[in-house]
């Protein structure tokens, strides 16, 4: 049942009192060990505690777009997972009622880290300032071959276009975000 525009207007409406941290980046380039440490490290951060086969992945904790489940070879190739602000549907606000069931919300720090984070950067921006939130990025890349050292069921020339094309998309995209880091 979609919301009713009264409800996502009352969501709107009030300013969140939440920081977010959304974290992205290649599989396999720390995102996930990021994720753990931003949460021993500060008594103020939660993050999303779903199952370990996800690694606490947020696109695995919604239904408001595709996963790129299963694809690390060349998710940022295929069109359906790129997002960007003219993707932006007011319905989708209902991605933050999904995935605070994951979080503590007594903390101030909420933590998204899901990998195609990196080519949803723009779609993301608009969500967290639609829905009047204060969002910070975190994008980390390493170099492509020791990663493809441990994806052995990737094809060297397919992850290799992959990386390429997520580092020319945050490349584009990174000064249109308000507040964002790049950690090679």
């Amino acid at each position: 049942m979609a919301p009713s525009l009264q409800s996502m207007e009352t969501v709107i409406a009030a300013k969140d009192v939440h920081k977010y941290i959304v974290i992205g980046g290649p599989h396999h380039t720390g995102t996930s060990l990021l994720r753990l440490l931003l949460a021993e490290n500060h008594e103020d951060v939660s993050i999303q505690n779903a199952s370990v086969r996800f690694e606490g992945e947020g696109q695995h904790l919604q239904t408001v777009y595709a996963v790129a489940r299963q694809r690390p070879c060349d998710y940022a190739l295929v069109p359906d997972y790129y997002m960007s602000e003219k993707d932006f549907h007011p319905n989708q606000i209902r991605i933050f009622k999904e995935w605070n069931i994951h979080w503590n919300l007594s903390k101030p720090i909420l933590v998204e880290k899901s990998p195609p984070n990196i080519i949803k950067s723009r779609w993301l921006q608009y969500l967290y300032d639609f829905a009047n939130k204060e969002v910070h990025f975190v994008f980390l890349m390493r170099h492509p071959m020791p990663i493809l050292m441990k994806l052995t069921k990737c094809e060297p020339e397919t992850y290799v276009e992959n990386w390429l094309t997520m580092l020319e998309t945050l490349e584009k995209e990174i000064d249109s975000l308000h507040s964002a880091y790049f950690i090679r």
